[in-house]
């Protein structure tokens, strides 16, 4: 599983650059971030009741489904990538 946490850290930064760039593509790179993540819940059953990962996936979702800032887009991947690094050193 930290392996996949590891990852996961690269993934959700590599939001930033593609917002920052006014990639169109942005928001379809979040929903493929948003499959993994759920999709995790059936490899790591134990994420389920993980509350810290619960938060990751709610702040992802909401970069998925709501319209936001670029500063609001910063906040919360670096607020994700940060709850990430303090799952793996758990």
């Amino acid at each position: 599983m930290t392996e996949f946490l590891k990852y996961m850290i690269g993934s959700i930064y590599k939001i930033l650059p593609l917002n920052d760039a006014n990639n169109h593509a942005v928001k379809d790179y979040i929903d493929s971030i948003s499959i993994q993540l759920v999709g995790a819940l059936y490899t790591f059953p134990e994420l389920t009741t993980n509350q810290k990962y619960v938060s990751i996936i709610n702040s992802v979702n909401f970069l998925r489904k709501e319209n936001f800032t670029k500063r609001q887009c910063k906040r919360e991947v670096l607020r994700c990538t940060n709850i990430l690094q303090k799952m793996i050193q758990e």
